[in-house]
């Protein structure tokens, strides 16, 4: 049987990457980005950067990690998107 805190961390990562995936996918559907703040992205960047630093060298859990670079690549998507539109 699955324990509930590993279950949980999966669950929890398919869920933001899921918002992040979700937004991305609207920002290229419409092509705009101005209730997107530039700073909220640039600091759930940074956050997402230092906690795949953390998972690589401390945790060392291929799942977070494999969400985390997931999540890396929507915030990148979303600032690229950001300063393009």
């Amino acid at each position: 049987m699955i324990e509930f805190l590993p279950l949980l961390g999966l669950v929890s990562i398919i869920a933001l990457n899921l918002g992040w995936g979700l937004q991305v996918f609207q920002v290229i559907k419409t092509k705009q980005t101005r209730d997107l703040s530039l700073m909220f992205l640039i600091v759930a960047f940074i956050s997402f950067l230092g906690l795949q630093t953390y998972t690589v060298f401390e945790v060392g859990n291929v799942v977070y990690i494999i969400g985390n670079s997931i999540g890396i690549t929507f915030v990148g998507a979303l600032l690229v998107l950001k300063l393009k539109y």
